[in-house]
């Protein structure tokens, strides 16, 4: 009884833990963490009787707690190439603009070196 007790307490700080780290957005993530909660009131309340129970206690809490971790640092590497690649678009559309801003002053000199015949300034000196 003893250990269900702390695998309960277990689970529910796992499940916090978990919510609060990894923030996840995705359903499944927050579902998994819902239900690893859930797993944890349920040790808490229902004791199990045998040494048998136990065991399938603490094996499927061990299957959940490795799932619910994969599942939410799966969810967190999309979401960091997301933000990587926006990151990269928006430094692509940064430089374009530098680029055409660049390229534009460069027209204006050459216009202004090889066509200074149409500035009068230019053709009195």
């Amino acid at each position: 009884m003893q250990i269900s007790l702390l695998l309960g307490a277990a689970l529910l700080t796992v499940s916090g833990v978990f919510a609060a780290k990894f923030q996840p957005r995705d359903r499944a993530g927050r579902v998994l963490c819902v239900l690893l909660a859930v797993m944890g009131v349920a040790a808490l309340l229902f004791a199990p009787g045998t040494g048998i129970l136990l065991a399938v206690q603490v094996i499927s809490a061990g299957v959940m707690v490795a799932s619910t971790a994969a599942v939410l640092a799966l969810e967190e590497r999309s979401r960091e190439q997301e933000r990587a690649a926006r990151r990269l678009a928006a430094q692509r559309a940064r430089e374009a603009g530098r680029r055409s801003l660049r390229d534009n002053m460069q027209r204006q000199r050459v216009a202004a070196l090889y066509f200074h015949d149409d500035c009068p300034d230019r053709l009195s000196a």
